[in-house]
């Protein structure tokens, strides 16, 4: 887990993607990335008024499933 976050890291230059990247990483449309949020499958925060994923989150839910 901590190669594919230090990959991660070294790919986008910061520990916080937005949902376009997020659904990049996992194969998936935003609007999948937006279900899995509101389901809670993966977790968000807000930042700046805007959604953005923890790179440690998007590993633990990519373990996970």
């Amino acid at each position: 887990m901590e190669n594919y976050i230090s990959t991660i890291f070294l790919k986008y230059g910061r520990k916080l993607l937005k949902k376009s990247e997020v659904a990049s990483e996992l194969g998936v449309s935003v609007q999948t990335v937006d279900r899995l949020r509101k389901s809670y499958d993966l977790q968000s925060k807000k930042v700046g008024g805007q959604i953005r994923f923890d790179i440690q989150e998007l590993a633990r839910y990519m373990e996970a499933s």
